[in-house]
Formats: structure tokens, sequence, C-alpha cells
């Protein structure tokens, strides 16, 4: 790999949701975060695909995005910060994969299977030197053309200390829009930095109030032995607890052998159109119904144990709307929180005509709570988890204290929402397809990352990610695949 220009300029320290996202990448514990999609180039805008087709765009979102050329110093320290070179070498932020980078067996591989090995290669891959290069590539496979376009799945990989999930999707439109312009840049991978500062750190933008009862629940909990805890109400952590709660298995963490399991599926934008109107019609976001469906496959899908009765939820949830400096269109680590939920194990009987715009089915009920319940967690900055991180003093021996605890989630949902290629740019030769949103595996997080993202007019993409040998079945890939196959049947219902 080649450096960066050495000499680097220090921009700001690190914020508290910064730091554990820091030391969370350093110890291992969650590595690349990958957000893409299908591009499309007509034929004759289509030159020989290199490295070099997208050097204009990337120094274009360079130029926009000043967090795309912010190295970090201390990254295995109680106090980071993020530095800038002078210059970037866009040669370490491309890469370009043909089939013979996939292993054996890869020229025989269907298109998803291509696009499964490219994604899954990415989410374990891990940045070096992050202190000389910042840690974000483009990750670009092509793929078989279709009426006269040229087809390429690309990836925008990167750390999450570096951007949220609506972060990728603020490269992309700048990404898009580079690529669509007539360039006068010249093809010189050595790219200049920006002199722009940073976005501000989530608690510059905004006061992430706490009041005591919120504090000492979660921090007496912890430090309590667990019957005095439980007489006085106080819990070691923000999550629901439950006796029965699937959480998997915990795995002693192994830096060689932690690895991310990888399953997805697409819904037609037909079907989506229809399961949006039965959830207007019942006054419910499609993130509620979504978790619904994910207990009822997850209840079906696994062994009916007494010890399996219930399932903790967690909704990634994005505060941008309440942050002074940080736009929608900002690429910026803010730090999204979650809000929680404990659902009872799925039966049958719930789902008695619920496809049906009048339908009194408990599961409406059900998911219209978690539609306001994240709404009110959406609404305000006070009594937020991750408010709780600036009574840590040290993240390190903290968070490998919790690497060894069993898990206390069961699986979240992180809904990018919509993306408009469209939005703000001319149409030009280059355009995207559909889009795809992985997470890595997380040694802290729940069991099952479900991560959501639609192209506007077009299908909406699931992705679903855990880490491997956790999941307390025989089979793990063939049951992660059943989920997702419940899912695409019971939203076929709709349809």
């Amino acid at each position: 790999m080649l450096a960066s220009d050495s000499k680097a300029t220090l921009l700001r320290p690190a914020g508290y949701n910064e730091r554990r996202y820091i030391t969370r990448q350093s110890l291992g514990y969650y590595r690349t975060l990958a957000i893409g999609g299908i591009y499309t180039v007509d034929q004759a805008s289509a030159t020989k695909i290199s490295q070099q087709t997208f050097v204009p765009a990337l120094k274009h979102c360079v130029a926009t995005h000043p967090l795309l050329s912010a190295t970090i110093e201390g990254q295995d320290t109680e106090s980071p910060s993020f530095a800038r070179p002078k210059t970037l070498d866009l040669h370490n932020h491309v890469e370009i994969l043909c089939t013979d980078d996939l292993g054996s067996g890869a020229a025989d591989l269907s298109e998803k299977d291509l696009i499964h090995r490219v994604t899954n290669r990415t989410l374990d891959f891990e940045f070096s030197d992050v202190e000389i290069t910042p840690p974000w590539k483009i990750v670009v496979f092509l793929l078989p053309s279709q009426d006269g376009a040229q087809r390429l799945f690309v990836l925008f990989a990167y750390y999450h200390s570096h951007g949220d999930g609506k972060s990728a999707l603020a490269f992309h439109k700048t990404f898009l829009q580079g690529l669509n312009r007539e360039s006068n840049v010249n093809g010189n991978f050595i790219c200049e930095t920006p002199t722009t500062s940073l976005p501000p750190t989530i608690e510059q933008a905004g006061k992430l109030s706490i009041s005591w009862s919120y504090l000492l629940s979660p921090l007496f909990g912890a430090y309590l032995p667990e019957a005095v805890a439980k007489l006085l109400g106080l819990r070691g952590s923000t999550t629901p607890k439950s006796a029965y709660a699937w959480t998997g298995r915990r795995v002693p963490f192994d830096h060689g052998t932690f690895s991310t399991g990888l399953e997805f599926f697409s819904v037609p934008h037909q079907t989506m159109d229809a399961a949006l109107r039965l959830c207007r019609a019942h006054d419910v976001k499609f993130t509620g119904l979504l978790h619904q469906l994910i207990v009822r496959a997850l209840s079906e899908a696994l062994p009916g144990s007494p010890t399996i009765g219930s399932f903790v939820a967690s909704t990634v949830v994005d505060l941008r709307p309440l942050l002074n400096g940080i736009g929608p269109n900002d690429m910026s680590c803010p730090g999204p929180t979650a809000a929680f939920e404990l659902f009872s194990r799925s039966k049958p009987t719930d789902w008695n005509n619920w496809t049906q715009p009048q339908s009194d089915s408990p599961i409406w009920t059900v998911a219209g709570q978690t539609t306001k319940d994240v709404a009110k967690c959406a609404s305000t900055l006070h009594d937020q988890p991750i408010g709780l991180l600036s009574y840590l003093s040290k993240f390190r021996p903290w968070m490998q204290g919790e690497a060894e605890k069993d898990r206390d989630t069961s699986y979240e949902i992180s809904n990018l929402g919509v993306f408009d290629p469209t939005a703000g740019s001319q149409k030009g030769a280059w355009d995207v397809e559909s889009m795809f949103f992985a997470q890595p595996a997380n040694l802290l997080g729940g069991c099952l990352a479900f991560s959501v993202v639609t192209r506007k007019g077009g299908d909406m993409t699931v992705s679903v990610t855990w880490q491997e040998r956790t999941l307390g079945v025989e089979e793990e890939q063939a049951f992660v695949a059943r989920i997702c196959q419940l899912i695409t049947q019971y939203l076929g219902e709709i349809a």
C-alpha cells in the first residue's frame, strides 16, 4: 500500500461516539461497513474500466466531504484524534476485483453469489496504516452487461469512525455526480486534500442531556450484585431483559477466526408499494411491520423450545434532524442511537387476516407501538443510550469487558430509507440500478443485523449479517436463508 503524505495537520480530538467506533475497530470487534449498489453506464461512454476511471469522481468526493481526508492518530489509546495529510494517493482508495480474486469456482457463480463473495470479503477487511491513510475505499466488480449498458457492483467500504449509514448515501450521491460531470480534473492519482474543518461531534452539535434516573439504572445495575439490582429495579444495560429471549451463544473472541456470515434478498418495488399502502392504512411505518415479519420468521425457523420465548429488538435511530451543523447530505459520524423493544414469540393466530386494510390482527397494534416508540426516540436528545458514553473514562477496558458477556439483543434493524440518485443532479451516462447495504459481524451487537436500503422507484434490498458460529443453530447459512425466504413469502402475501 502506498502511503499518503505523512505531514499531517491535526484536526480535532475524536468525540465520544467516534472514540467508541475507533476503539471497536482497533480491537477488531467490528470491521468494514459496505454500502453500494449496481451502477450502470451506457456502452457509448464505457471505456475500459480501471482505477483511473474513478479518479475524477473520487477527487470530487474528497473535495466535498472533509471526513474522507481524515486519518486516525492514536487509535489504540484513550484519546484518539483526527488528522489530515496534505495529499491522498487514490491508488489506496480504489480496488478493482475480477472473478479470479473471488476464489475457486467463482467463474460458475450466479450474479447474486458473485455479489455475495465480493461483499463478504469486504466486510471482513481491516484497514491498515489508518494514521497515514484514511480508512475507506471503493470496491468495484464488473457484472455482465444488460440492454447495452455496462453494469458494475460498486461498494463504498469504510470504517464506522468515518461515517454512519446516511454518510454512505451522501458519498454515493456525490460520487455519481462526479462520474457524470464533464471532468477537467487530470488523471493524476495524487489528490490535494481540502482545508475544510470536520463536521462537529454529536456533543458539539446537540446537548445530550441525561436524567439521574436514566444514568443510575444502567450504571449501578452493572456494579451491584444481581439480586440487589433486581430488588431495586436496576439493570446492567439499557436494553429490556427476558429470561427466555433468544440471544444466540457467546463465542470467545479470536481475531484470526472472527468472520461475518451474510445473506440478502430483494423485494420488488410493486410488492413494496402494496406493503406501504397497507402500512399507511394502519398508521404504521414499514420498519414497525418489518419487526413483526422478522419475529414471525424467527418464531417459525427456531426450534419451539420453552427457553426461546421472546426477542429483544433494536432499531437504529437517526438523530441528525436534531443536530446543528450536520445536514442530511453531510458525511459525518454523529452517532445514531437505538430504540429497544421486547417482542413475544409469534403465534400463527396473530396473523389472521393481517393483509386486510381493516384487519384487527394484533400484529398491527404491536407494529403501531413500535412506530410510536421509534418516533419518540427520534424526537429528543434527552436520555439517549449514546449520551451515557460521556460517563465512560476508559473505553478500551470497558469494551473488552463487554466482549466477555452474553449478548443482550436478538437482532437489530438499520433502515437507511430511500436513495434517490437523480436528486439535485442532471441525468448522465452513469446511473444506479439498485442499492445494497451490509454491516460486518459485531461482537458487541445483536445476533442478527438486518440492513435495509431502497433505490427510489426500485427494489428494496435487505441484507442479514451475523458473527459466524454464534447463532446456536446447526446450519447457520441455511437458517438465515430460511429467515430471508420466510420474510419474502410473508411480503408476497400482501401483493
